[in-house]
């Protein structure tokens, strides 16, 4: 029964399997773990059918690309869905993008780096014209924070929940409390350590 429900959900595939876009999806779908192969179908179907979120993000990559892939996108959106509450306004986000629930989630960054983590009830956006934020490599954004105005948001830095962060959060540091100020000395160095993954400093610190 399991597999006749995946299966189900496995008509995406059809558009883009074969499309160079999968590469793109598949970093989104193995995060860190990403080697520059294609995911497998099956997981593919699996989280398409299961998580609404993921279905959200793929319909904004398809979009993004335009074309015969925008079409795509906003087919699938008709029939399949997600979550209405959660909006993606960023034109440019790298490979790795992983959404954890999703639920009630605006993300209006000016642009996102690659391998980004970002949880539920999140809000990134501007204060203003042109002051929207600049995510970096790595970063982790927890629940329920709110990143806006033009800042930058270093790489490997982690965003703690609840943050509210209007100002520079430096590369490899963790931020928490509203105002957000640096409560730790490492951000996810330390958690991506374990795949052997070295955090290159773009801010600087």
């Amino acid at each position: 029964m399991k597999k006749l429900f995946y299966y189900t959900f496995s008509f995406p595939i059809l558009f883009i399997g074969y499309h160079p876009i999968y590469l793109l999806i598949s970093h989104d779908l193995l995060w860190v773990k990403f080697t520059g192969g294609k995911a497998p179908a099956s997981l593919f179907c699996r989280r398409f059918a299961t998580d609404p979120a993921f279905r959200n993000q793929l319909y904004y990559r398809l979009k993004s690309h335009g074309g015969f892939l925008k079409f795509a996108g906003y087919f699938l959106q008709l029939i399949y869905g997600g979550y209405e509450s959660f909006q993606i306004m960023t034109p440019n986000i790298g490979g790795g993008l992983r959404m954890q629930h999703g639920f009630s989630t605006i993300i209006n960054a000016a642009s996102i780096g690659e391998n980004c983590s970002i949880n539920q009830n999140v809000t990134i956006g501007s204060n203003g014209p042109d002051s929207k934020p600049i995510i970096g490599d790595y970063v982790m954004i927890r629940a329920g924070a709110v990143v806006v105005g033009k800042v930058h948001i270093g790489d490997g830095a982690i965003v703690g929940a609840n943050a509210v962060v209007t100002k520079d959060v430096p590369a490899n540091t963790t931020v928490g409390g509203v105002p957000a100020r640096v409560i730790k000395e490492t951000g996810t160095s330390e958690y991506l350590a374990r795949y052997g993954i070295q955090i290159s400093t773009r801010y600087g610190r």
